[in-house]
Parts: C-alpha cells; sequence; structure tokens
C-alpha cells in the first residue's frame, strides 16, 4: 500500500488553497479571510509539525489521566489499572492518527532524540519538538483538572492532600511503590522505554514487518498496551518523559512544590530512564535487526515495488552473473519513523 505523503508546508501550498470556501458575499467572508490570513502568519511561524506534535501530545497525555480520574475518584479500585491502560492505548492511537503525517507523532521526547542520534530526524527541530510534546502534556494536565474539577472537589473536599485517603495528585503522575526504590524505578523505565522503542522500530520498519502505514498506530498501541499490563507495577509504566513532568509541574501549582520531594525525588526517574533506554533499544534494533535483514529482503522488495526491473551488464541486457538491477521504482517512503 502507497504511504501517506507528508503534508506540504503552508509556505509551498498553491495560492488556490484556502481555509475557507468565499462563495458568499464579499462583507460576510471578509472576516473569514483575515482569520486566513492571520492563521498563516501564525503557522509560518510555529510551524505545522510542531502544531501537529502538539496536539498528538495533548490526545496521548489527556486519556490516560482522564481514565485513572475517572477510575480514581469513583473508588472503583478493581479496574484501576485496566482503565488506566485502555486510557493510554487510546492515546497513542488518536494520537498518532492525528500527526502521523504531518510530524511523525512522535510524542515523546525519548523517541525524538533516539532518532536523532541515529541521523533519522534533524538537531535542529529536536528543541521545538520537545517543547511542543511538553506543552501538550501541560495543556492535557489542565483539561483533565478542569474536567474533573467538581469530582475532585467532592472526593478530597477542596484539600489537596499528599497523604491519606483523600490524597488526589497521584491522578496526574505516575507513582512508585513504597517499597521500591529509585534504582530499581530507574531500571523499570529503562528497559520498558528500550522495549517501547525496540519494538516501534520493528512495526515502521518495512522491509521487515511490512506493517501498513493506516495500521501502525495500532501496532504502536499494542505494544504499549502489553508494556503497561507487564510493566505497569513498580512505577506506572511511564516510558515517555512528557507522561510525567509537565503533569507533575502542573499539579505543583496547586498542590505544592511537594509534588517533587516524594519518594526520595522521584520525578527524576521517568525522565533519565526513558532518555537513555530509548536510543539504547533503536541502536539495539538497527545493530543486531535492520542491518542484517535488509540486504536479504532488498531484492524482494525490488521486485514487489519496481515498476520495471532490466538486468543489465556494461549497459545490455544479461541473464549472467553479476547483473545490476536497474530502473528500480520503489513506492514505499524512506525506512524511517
Amino acid at each position: 500500500m502507497e504511504e501517506v505523503e507528508p503534508t506540504v508546508p503552508y509556505n509551498e501550498r498553491p495560492e488556490r488553497f484556502l481555509l475557507f470556501e468565499y462563495n458568499r458575499p464579499a462583507v460576510l467572508w471578509y472576516p473569514f479571510k483575515v482569520f486566513e490570513w492571520a492563521w498563516k502568519k501564525i503557522m509560518r511561524f510555529v510551524g505545522p509539525e510542531y502544531m501537529a506534535e502538539y496536539w498528538a501530545t495533548i490526545m496521548l497525555i489527556s486519556f490516560p489521566i482522564a481514565s485513572v480520574a475517572q477510575v480514581f475518584y469513583s473508588q472503583n479500585q478493581t479496574t484501576f489499572w485496566i482503565g488506566a491502560t485502555w486510557g493510554t492505548t487510546v492515546g497513542v492511537i488518536f494520537g498518532m492518527y492525528t500527526a502521523l503525517g504531518v510530524s511523525g507523532a512522535q510524542m515523546n521526547p525519548a523517541v525524538t532524540l533516539s532518532l536523532a542520534i541515529v541521523g533519522r530526524f534533524p538537531w535542529r527541530k529536536v528543541p521545538f519538538y520537545w517543547l511542543a510534546q511538553y506543552l501538550g502534556a501541560f495543556t492535557a494536565a489542565v483539561i483533565v483538572y478542569l474536567y474533573y474539577y467538581s469530582a475532585m472537589n467532592n472526593f478530597d473536599g477542596g484539600s489537596r492532600e499528599f497523604n491519606g485517603v483523600n490524597e488526589t495528585y497521584r491522578v496526574w503522575v505516575t507513582s512508585p511503590q513504597p517499597h521500591v526504590g529509585n534504582l530499581n524505578n530507574m531500571w523499570d523505565q529503562f528497559w520498558s522505554t528500550f522495549l517501547l522503542q525496540f519494538l516501534t522500530l520493528a512495526i515502521f520498519d518495512k522491509p521487515n514487518a511490512g506493517v501498513p502505514h493506516y495500521l501502525r498506530p495500532i501496532g504502536v498501541s499494542l505494544i504499549l498496551f502489553t508494556l503497561n499490563v507487564c510493566f505497569q507495577y513498580n512505577c506506572g509504566a511511564a516510558m515517555n518523559p512528557v507522561r510525567d513532568f509537565p503533569p507533575r509541574c502542573f499539579v505543583a501549582l496547586f498542590w505544592g512544590a511537594e509534588v517533587f520531594r516524594v519518594h526520595d525525588f522521584y520525578f527524576y526517574v521517568p525522565i533519565l530512564g526513558p532518555m537513555i533506554g530509548g536510543p539504547v533499544g533503536t541502536i539495539a534494533y538497527i545493530f543486531f535487526i535492520e542491518t542484517h535483514h535488509y540486504p536479504a529482503h532488498k531484492p524482494q522488495l525490488a521486485q514487489q515495488g519496481s515498476s520495471k526491473i532490466s538486468p543489465v551488464r556494461n549497459g545490455k541486457h544479461d541473464e549472467g552473473n553479476n547483473i545490476q538491477m536497474t530502473a528500480i521504482k520503489d513506492d514505499s517512503a524512506d525506512n524511517n519513523l
């Protein structure tokens, strides 16, 4: 199946591209024309990739926080982890479908860093992607807070506590088990993010699994669902710095700075662990899988994706040895995330 073409940037789109159809009297469509002009100016400054990454991260983070909040405030603890896991899974699906064709829907600073380290993403865009991802996660925390504001007040009586039966800050952040140390949690975050990035690359590696473009969000969500089911107990399976740190910063505004000191300053674990595990998982996949399978699959891909295959030697057709395959047209996109 042919890959989805990336969205054309605003400054490269033809003049006929319009946000609105102006088939109405000028006095009516003039405000829309002004809005379109202003919006194009904003998008040229901000960049559609970063805006897409921002909204995709909102999708990614708001669903797991909201799923935890719904179960938490309803005091239905028996389905707590089931609801959180499904919320995370759905957030990945919607986030990837939101921005996959525009920004790549990375939604994870560890993923962005991993791709930049191996030369598959420009370093100049890394800070802006990180900014979009962190702002998107912070916005998601605000959205869920406003949505469940009344339920939260009913639960804790308006008192934002860190301990006791009425503590509510853990809705927004990942929280380790009291008996699990931060060194163990660091290994947890490293290994789970290693697996997340390793398996995600396998899905996006067309010569390997050959997963169609439109099914990749489903595949990645299944990976995350499985990792949450298997590795959530220790510290909540963040596997993404923006899953914990931006919501934690938001919590600090209402609950206080104590949120950064709980569990021996645990807040650095979901940042550092994924930022190490992601790049290591990426490098491991390239070295142990991608560099070995690609030469064996290349002739098959050439035959499947070619419009014409012509064996030639010295410019002439030849059926003998040492042939060179020419005129190959691969309909697929690059093997990059």
